[in-house]
């Protein structure tokens, strides 16, 4: 007797396919709302755990004449005055991204097609076998 997932594999993958590019779609519609700014390194220190180099960062920059601070964590070393890239909301520029976290949107769209085409071939196999190309073949 097969479970729920098994016998619902398709559907779950094409939800969670689209769930994810509709995600990606919002995140794309609101970065409008954040503008691009370069911040200084003005201190940095060290978060090593688990094996993995991190490092953390006090930022300054400015926007419209008015000079902001903010931390990020990351595992790129850098010194202390090196430019580094934000985005930060137009409507209150304290609250800040990192141009990495923007940039990083087409990552889940990617993803989210590999599920939608997984789903649809499980549906295939589900509902209309037939319908499969030859060259596909699914283990019983």
């Amino acid at each position: 007797m097969q479970s729920f997932f098994q016998k619902n594999a398709g559907f779950i993958s094409l939800f969670v396919g689209i769930a994810l590019i509709v995600v990606s779609v919002i995140m794309v519609i609101n970065a409008d709302v954040y503008g691009e700014t370069a911040a200084i390194v003005t201190e940095r220190w060290d978060n090593f755990g688990d094996d993995t180099p991190a490092y953390g960062y006090r930022l300054r920059y400015e926007v419209d004449g008015k000079t902001y601070e903010t931390t990020t964590n990351t595992s790129e070393w850098m010194e202390t005055g090196t430019r580094y890239g934000l985005y930060y909301d137009k409507n209150n520029p304290a609250i800040t991204m990192d141009v990495d976290s923007v940039n990083n949107v087409f990552i889940p769209v990617g993803v989210g097609i590999l599920f939608i085409i997984i789903g649809v071939l499980f549906i295939l196999k589900r509902f209309r076998p037939e319908l499969l190309p030859g060259w596909i073949k699914f283990e019983q």
